[in-house]
């Protein structure tokens, strides 16, 4: 299977995922209601928070290391594998440090048996994120797939059973403490499984010097990616501690977050496919191509996000009970950034296909200062819409950095095309859709016989 090949079958199962997060969204809303569905949000926030750099980068480091053969196999695996579980360990202690010494860290209504599940759990949940890394770089996207489907409707299930059936009627608090459980669980045997097949690969005895090289290589690629993500864990937990009812707009603001994140995960899974096309092309070629998809992922976004604008009180009605009818007005204003969020997303591909990893670190790191400060200002006064709008900025500023970075590196003529849009742009969308309705009209036609 060639890599193009590879990085379609990653995209399309990625896509595959948002029907089930969105029943599951749904689920969660009507059964635990606005507090509930924040109280599910907030007990993950701090671990969440720590996953998106816990293991220093190293998983990503071990890929590279494997690709380059800049060290033996089974040194490099057992190196990552040890080293994710020990960084976990060293992680939930100092979290759980944190809860002991500073008051008012998370909501008081995240019990001390919540945080211990969740705690135990966390080392794992590190493992399973570099096995996850680790069977995509080998090729075993639907194995992949298949674990965190499983894990999902596991969650969903546990959901349902326990919330309409055994805990009927019961605090909401109960039902989420059931569903950490049957997370917790899941994790444990995912990561068992796999650590099971892949016994041969880690019997070599791990390296602390291999590891030492391995966080100097990764950890500012995790610094990118762990700033692009606590954009959102920030907005989520200035709430909880500024907001005036903390954990319902926690909730409102989770579901309208996440409807948001469908919508520009497109063009992110696009500029995944983009990323390993890219890198065997030449080096001009590459920067063409990604400016030129930049531009259409923006136009297809705006299409979307215009789209959902439009329906979003409808939508977010038959998603969610009446409670989080606010959700529809947040999620209009945060898909006001949503097609420079699409054009970042494709332009830190290219960077990332010149490995121009301290670059790109640079402007997630002043997006999220700006969403901090912004956030702090505008939460109390505002709430729910000054997050939003928060976000917003923080976005526009993360587009504006990154565009001069580009230009820093490929020059300002190509990386202006990205405004160079065109009647061709249409034609190309439109030449797509009749491509997929012939193929429908051809998979209708009954079998030559």
């Amino acid at each position: 299977m060639g890599i193009a090949r590879v990085a379609a079958s990653h995209y399309l199962l990625s896509l595959l995922r948002h029907p089930l997060s969105v029943i599951s969204l749904a689920a969660t809303s009507h059964i635990l209601s606005d507090d509930g569905r924040g109280l599910l949000t907030v007990v993950y926030l701090i671990p969440n928070m720590v996953l998106l750099f816990a293991n220093f980068g190293t998983s990503s480091a071990a890929l590279y290391f494997l690709g380059k053969d800049l060290a033996p196999k089974q040194r490099v695996l057992s190196t990552m594998l040890v080293s994710s579980f020990g960084f976990g360990v060293m992680w939930s202690l100092a979290i759980a440090l944190a809860y002991a010494t500073v008051p008012g860290i998370v909501s008081d209504q995240v019990t001390w048996l919540m945080h211990c599940i969740i705690l135990i759990q966390l080392p794992f949940t590190v493992v399973n994120q570099s096995l996850a890394k680790l069977m995509v770089y080998q090729h075993r996207i639907g194995r992949e797939f298949a674990f965190e489907l499983v894990i999902k409707a596991g969650n969903l299930a546990s959901l349902l059973i326990f919330g309409l059936w055994i805990l009927r009627g019961e605090p909401a608090s109960d039902i989420v403490l059931a569903i950490v459980c049957t997370t917790l669980t899941l994790n444990i045997v995912r990561c068992a499984v796999l650590l099971g097949r892949m016994r041969r690969d880690i019997a070599a005895p791990p390296s602390f010097a291999l590891l030492k090289r391995m966080i100097i290589w990764g950890l500012p690629l995790t610094a990118t990616v762990a700033s692009m993500y606590l954009l959102h864990y920030g907005d989520q937990y200035l709430l909880q501690l500024l907001g005036a009812d903390p954990l319902a707009m926690v909730g409102v603001y989770t579901v309208a977050y996440s409807i948001f994140m469908v919508v520009v995960d497109i063009p992110r899974s696009v500029g995944s496919i983009f990323l390993r096309v890219s890198l065997e092309a030449v080096e001009q070629e590459s920067d063409r191509v990604s400016i030129l998809i930049a531009r259409r992922m923006a136009v297809l976004t705006i299409a979307v996000a215009g789209g959902l604008a439009l329906v979003s009180p409808w939508a977010i009605a038959i998603l969610t009970p009446p409670e989080f009818a606010e959700a529809s007005d947040i999620l209009r204003i945060l898909l006001i950034c949503s097609p420079l969020f699409a054009i970042s997303a494709i332009l830190e591909r290219l960077l990332s296909g010149r490995l121009k990893v301290l670059r790109i670190a640079f402007a997630p790191l002043i997006a999220l200062a700006v969403n901090v400060a912004l956030n702090i200002a505008w939460i109390p006064e505002y709430g729910l819409a000054g997050a939003a709008w928060a976000t917003v900025v923080a976005y526009g500023a993360l587009f504006v950095v990154r565009l001069w970075t580009c230009a820093t590196v490929v020059g300002w003529a190509k990386v202006l095309n990205v405004f160079a849009f065109s009647s061709e742009d249409l034609r190309f969308f439109a030449s797509k859709a009749k491509a997929m309705l012939r193929i429908l009209r051809f998979s209708k036609e009954p079998p030559v016989s």
